[in-house]
């Protein structure tokens, strides 16, 4: 029984796929090749701070009531009156939708349509103070 000659020793190919890595490395690509990035490779920006007053200033560039605000940020009404009276801080998911809205109001206030049978009318935006 013949045994068949190892390709190359273990030290040659670990320092093979180091080199490898730090090319890979070296020019910012991911190591997997699938341009996936990791929690290794990037840093994501913190959702931004509110107190009631920024929450309720939020809300009223949409130009609509607490009630109306709670069903476009997805949360009950109850919740945004919390927010808005500092009894409660919003969550980080919650905090990152308010940066969305404070950012593009207009693709948020599409969503909301006064009940008329006949006819759609979209609420007037306010303007950033």
């Amino acid at each position: 029984m013949k045994k068949t000659p190892p390709t190359s020793s273990f030290r040659r190919q670990m320092s093979q796929s180091m080199a490898e890595l730090r090319a890979i490395m070296a020019s910012g690509a991911s190591p997997t090749f699938n341009g996936r990035l990791t929690a290794r490779t990037i840093e994501v920006a913190e959702p931004s701070l509110y107190d009631g007053k920024r929450v309720k200033q939020i809300r009223e560039r949409l130009n609509v009531s607490q009630s109306v605000f709670a069903k476009v940020v997805g949360v009950s009404d109850v919740l945004v009156r919390s927010w808005e009276r500092g009894a409660r801080e919003p969550a980080p998911i919650a905090r990152r939708l308010l940066d969305q809205i404070g950012a593009h109001p207009e693709q948020f206030v599409n969503l909301v349509y006064p009940f008329q049978p006949t006819r759609r009318a979209r609420p007037a935006l306010k303007r950033a103070v």
